[in-house]
Parts: structure tokens; sequence; C-alpha cells
């Protein structure tokens, strides 16, 4: 026997029906290594687009952002980060913060800056849970968007000072059978 079970690209070895609950039924990678600033305003940070496989899967998405503010601290700036599905906030974020987003801003120095602070930047690592059905075909947007309070800046894969000093921002979104 040769291993190979067919060469038809309708089969699937070993499911039979549905697949079971928990199943991931496909992943879809997204990074950005692109620098760039918003002053009193929102920025992408990252994004993925999944063509849905199932109407009633969800969606576990995982993410990683890498920033810089104009101050030492985060608190004097107050950046706030949150989880988009096909232009909406998404409210079942999990991470510090209000319900939707990954920090609203408020005490959030977890991270100390040394000397200025000009040359840190800073990494949150966050997730959610997009639970919307839709139809198999359906193109799903997800993202993480960035914002900042008036008069600050928020960067992106980058230091305040010297782009040199940057990164890159990545998303995973796993299609996952209920």
């Amino acid at each position: 026997m040769s291993g190979i079970i067919g060469v038809s690209p309708d089969m699937r070895s070993g499911v039979v029906g549905a697949w079971p609950s928990g199943h991931v039924v496909q992943v879809v990678y997204g990074e950005t290594d692109s620098q760039a600033s918003v002053t009193d305003g929102n920025i992408t940070f990252t994004s993925a687009t999944v063509v849905r496989k199932l109407a009633s899967s969800i969606f576990h998405v995982r993410a990683n952002i890498m920033y810089a503010v104009t101050t030492t601290t985060a608190d004097a700036s107050n950046p706030g980060f949150g989880f988009y599905y096909n232009g909406s906030l998404v409210t079942q974020a999990t991470a510090i913060g209000n319900s939707g987003t990954i920090n609203d801003g408020f005490y959030f120095s977890d991270l100390p800056s040394f000397g200025s602070g000009s040359y840190d930047t800073r990494q949150i690592s966050c997730g959610c849970k997009v639970t919307d059905t839709g139809t198999v075909g359906d193109s799903e947007a997800i993202s993480i968007i960035g914002g900042v309070d008036s008069g600050n800046t928020l960067y992106r894969n980058r230091s305040t000072n010297q782009s040199i000093s940057g990164g890159i921002s990545t998303i995973t979104v796993m299609e996952v059978q209920p």
C-alpha cells in the first residue's frame, strides 16, 4: 500500500460528518513591520482577513503589538487598543482594560522606562474570541487598532526617537468548530 488515500479534492480522511467541537478549521496569520505614527487619533497595528469555511464557526484571535508613546510613561499618554471585527469593536476582548479594549490607558505603567524612555518600545500580547456566525465564503476582516489621548503621539513598530529600534506587530486568527 502506498499510503495515498485518494486524489479527490473533496476527500477528507478521518472525517465523517462534521468536525468535533474545538477543532481548528484554519489558521490565518498577519503581520505588519511598517512603522507609522498618529497624534490625537487611531492607527491600525495589524490585521488579517479570513475566508470563512464554516457558517457556525467562531474565531480565536491572538495579537502581539509593538508600540511607543511620546512620554516616558504610558500613563501620561493614555494609550488604548481594541480588536475590531468587520469594522466593529469586539466586546469579548480578554486582556487588561475595559470591555472591548485591551487597555483603557488608566494605570498602564506595567513596563518602566529607564532614562528618558525615548528609545524604549513596549509590547502587548492579547487575545479575544469572535462568536458572530456567517456564511461559508464570507471574508471576515479582523484587526487591532490603537489610539492615544489628545496631544500625544502613538508609534507603531518603533521607539519614539529612532526608527532603528523597532519591531513587528502580528495577529493570528484561528477558525474553530464551536
